[in-house]
């Protein structure tokens, strides 16, 4: 009985040893089960942060390519024509095929007002644009707006001369004026106007035409010298002067602008005398 009990004792131990073993096991197949089942959702959260990353590279690089497409596109759209770079023609002079050009391009041109020269010589101008008689303030401030600046001719100022025989072109703030001519520089000076304010005046000799000036006032900070080469709408000439008066094309416009006034002479021997007629 005591061996069968020994044995009992031993097959007793053996039974509890191989249940520990199969719980030793099990657990190790628990803990590799775990650690698979960790490296793959490691594995599944890399592949998904790679695959995110991927999509964001993509689409930087999409959005920075359109960007740039854009870009280029702008680039391409903001390079003016030749057309979009010189300021339009705006009259002719009566008894001549020369052709006047905008001080600038239209965006920058408010209205046109045309009047009475002092000089009683002084040759009319033609107008290229619809001329209106009786504008008010209302449909110039619209024109302007809308990019299509209007030509007016302003009431009688009494001096004999014709109507269109010189004209008041205003401009926004800051304007470079051009040149409304091809031709040579043949005077840059300053001068009195009306004997009380300083202004500086341009007279440019037409191509082909000694034997008339296009003057220009209301100019400061010249940019030409007597002699120069300047081309019709695209010469800068200078900056237009804010005169300390409350001009006739500023109570047609509404406001006080900066504006230049353009006038034909003849000349007649008498140089200092076509000069001082200019305004």
């Amino acid at each position: 009985m005591g061996v069968m009990d020994k044995k009992g004792q031993n097959a007793g131990e053996v039974f509890k040893e191989n249940g520990r073993d199969e719980r030793v096991m099990g657990a190790k197949r628990q803990a590799r089960i775990r650690a698979r089942m960790i490296r793959a959702r490691r594995l599944r959260v890399a592949v998904s942060v790679i695959i995110a990353m991927l999509v964001i590279v993509v689409g930087f690089n999409l959005i920075t390519l359109r960007e740039r497409n854009t870009e280029a596109s702008r680039a391409a759209a903001s390079i003016p024509s030749p057309e979009e770079t010189t300021a339009p023609p705006f009259a002719t002079i009566g008894g001549t095929s020369i052709v006047l050009h905008l001080p600038a391009l239209l965006a920058n041109v408010i209205g046109l007002g045309y009047h009475q020269a002092y000089n009683s010589n002084s040759v009319a101008l033609n107008s290229t644009m619809d001329l209106r008689e009786n504008a008010t303030t209302a449909a110039i401030t619209r024109s302007s707006r809308l990019g299509a600046p209007l030509a007016f001719v302003m009431t009688s100022r009494g001096r004999g001369s014709a109507p269109t025989s010189s004209v008041d072109i205003a401009v926004n703030d800051g304007t470079t004026i051009r040149s409304p001519v091809s031709g040579r520089v043949r005077k840059v000076a300053p001068y009195m106007l009306y004997g009380r304010y300083d202004d500086v005046r341009i007279e440019i000799e037409p191509d082909g035409r000694s034997d008339i000036i296009i003057a220009i006032v209301h100019l400061d900070q010249p940019l030409v010298l007597p002699g120069n080469r300047v081309e019709a709408g695209l010469t800068p000439l200078a900056r237009p002067r804010r005169l300390p008066v409350n001009s006739q094309i500023d109570q047609y416009l509404g406001k006080a602008t900066e504006h230049i006034h353009v006038q034909i002479n003849p000349v007649e021997g008498n140089e200092e005398t076509a000069d001082a007629n200019t305004r």
